[in-house]
């Protein structure tokens, strides 16, 4: 497990350095101090992807804050009752029987007065109470401003002040081995002292660390280092996609139509399933599909970067072992080089997502993504209980979604059988394959599938071939009063509206359902509306009121 560590002194302005570093040499764990992060700067501006962050920023004033990022495919999870000084993150990982790391990041600012006793007396009770947690692999790493240390024979020096003289007694009656044995932050007149320290227990638990080789413009010195315990990697899910541009149309549209759907069958579930699994037979022999590839790193981080990255990394490290000049000029030439080679292209790849607006606004879309918040938050609160296991933040999320829907029984629904005649009724209603056709062709095929899968560029595409076995399914539908149970099928996404992400009060709900009821709520709306209206005015809007929604319905 790699770890990057780094007073970064206002990580909003670094961030571009800060991805290529990171997303070039695969950092594991990163550990910030002084982030100088509000809650009007999303994770995703940080790092837009492959990482899970945890952040505590100082409230109130500027400055301080610090944060843990851990990669989405290590498990991990944060402990907020451990984090009793007030700019500190306490994060789990690895959760696993004996492998388990428990990392801390601290940031102690620069108080030497009265308060910064009482400081000190916070920090020590931090200190011991993840001490006495049962995991056995812990690391506290942090900028703690006590220069005045002799950390090589691990005591306070002769000028130093009572908060030097405190820590130090603190740290030796925790046991606690300081690993930073050079300088982190270097002063106007050359010298240098070791601000940023790395602490732990059992002396073993670190390897191989060393001094960082960019500090991406802070005044601070980068250190990073391995925690060699095997970590069990969590599989991501993979996307499975039709890659249309292999597609066999003509192909595709005969063997739509001159296939026999077997529509016969009165039960509209067992109509719907032979007609969806004849469609995705008949689609995969004519249309290939792809994996999609998982974006881990920012869209402007391509190989030509991660490769002089990497090459500064190993001039810095053969420099740092021999001290030949050859290599210190050699890393910093490749230092220039890369960081404008990191500027060049995040600036092209803005300008190419502007050009492409028109043409091509799903681009520019996915760029916004990483600029606002949009994902699930890692851990979500709702009636005083907080959880960061995906099982049970649905459940949370499914008992808010819950209690905001009006009770359906306070709807006077008499209205509607009163007015159902014999020539007013369900049954009464046909459609024909042009109503079906002309909804068909009316599709954005840019927009979102549903839980069934089945693209709208598809659906669009072979219309015409479809629009007949559709229009016999729709009808046997308004017939039987009934709708197949997988078009009440949804894909539900939480949207972010203001506040904490941490709260569910501060979501709203947006539908992603199957193109399918879609169809026959837009056709029957279409030629039916006078009728239909008194079906659907009660339904489509079911949320208590003065609460925000979205609905695709």
């Amino acid at each position: 497990m790699t770890c990057f560590y780094l007073n970064t002194r206002s990580t909003k302005n670094k961030t571009v350095d800060l991805q290529a570093i990171v997303y070039s040499l695969d950092y594991n764990v990163i550990l910030i101090t002084e982030s100088w992060l509000n809650s009007t700067i999303p994770d995703s501006f940080i790092l837009p992807s492959g990482y899970v962050v945890y952040r505590n920023d100082r409230t109130g004033t500027r400055g301080g804050g610090v944060l843990i990022a851990v990669r989405m495919d290590l498990a991990s999870h944060r402990h907020v009752e451990l984090e009793t000084y007030p700019e500190s993150c306490v994060v789990e990982v690895n959760p696993q029987p004996g492998k388990s790391v428990l990392l801390s990041v601290v940031y102690r600012p620069p108080v030497y007065t009265n308060a910064g006793m009482e400081d000190m007396d916070m920090l020590s009770s931090f200190i011991d109470s993840i001490q006495s947690h049962q995991i056995k692999n812990k690391i506290i790493v942090g900028d703690f401003n006590l220069p005045r240390i002799n950390w090589t024979l691990n005591e306070y020096t002769n000028d130093s002040r009572v908060l030097e003289r405190e820590f130090c007694d603190v740290a030796n009656a925790c046991y606690l081995h300081q690993m930073v044995n050079f300088p982190t932050r270097f002063n106007k007149d050359g010298t240098g002292n070791i601000l940023d320290l790395v602490l732990l227990w059992d002396p073993t638990l670190v390897d191989d660390l060393r001094e960082g080789c960019d500090n991406i413009g802070s005044d601070h010195t980068a250190i990073t280092f391995s925690i060699p315990i095997l970590c069990k990697r969590v599989k991501q899910p993979k996307r499975t996609v039709y890659n249309f541009k292999r597609a066999d149309w003509s192909g595709l549209k005969n063997a739509l139509l001159s296939h026999s759907w077997n529509l016969d069958d009165n039960d509209i579930d067992v109509l719907w399933d032979n007609w969806n699994t004849s469609l995705c037979d008949i689609v995969d022999t004519f249309i290939p599909k792809v994996h999609c590839k998982i974006q881990n790193s920012a869209p402007w981080i391509d190989s030509e970067i991660i490769n002089i990255v990497k090459k500064k990394e190993r001039a810095w490290v053969k420099f740092k072992k021999t001290g030949n000049s050859n290599y210190w000029d050699k890393f910093r030439s490749l230092r220039k080089q890369s960081k404008s080679l990191i500027k060049r292209k995040r600036a092209d790849f803005l300008f190419e997502v502007r050009d492409s607006l028109r043409d091509n606004p799903k681009r520019f879309w996915s760029f916004h993504k990483i600029k606002n918040p949009g994902k699930i938050p890692h851990s979500i609160t709702y009636n005083n209980s907080t959880t960061s296991i995906p099982a049970e933040q649905a459940s949370l999320f499914n008992k808010y979604f819950h209690s905001v829907f009006r009770n359906k029984d306070s709807f006077d629904i008499a209205c509607i059988s009163d007015n159902n005649n014999d020539t007013n009724s369900l049954c009464s209603i046909l459609f024909s394959a042009t109503d079906i056709f002309d909804v068909l062709r009316a599709l954005d095929p840019g927009k979102a599938c549903g839980p069934d899968g089945i693209p709208g560029k598809l659906l669009r595409e072979c219309a015409f071939e479809l629009s007949h076995s559709l229009t016999v399914i729709f009808n046997a539908s308004l017939q039987q009063g009934k709708v197949p149970s997988a078009w009440k099928l949804a894909n539900v996404t939480p949207v972010f509206k203001k506040g904490t992400t941490l709260a569910l009060k501060t979501t709203v709900q947006y539908h992603c359902s199957a193109w399918f009821p879609k169809f026959w709520n837009a056709a029957s709306t279409r030629k039916y509306c006078p009728f239909t209206a008194n079906y659907f005015r009660w339904a489509t809007w079911l949320y208590a009121k003065s609460v925000l929604c979205y609905t695709t319905c």
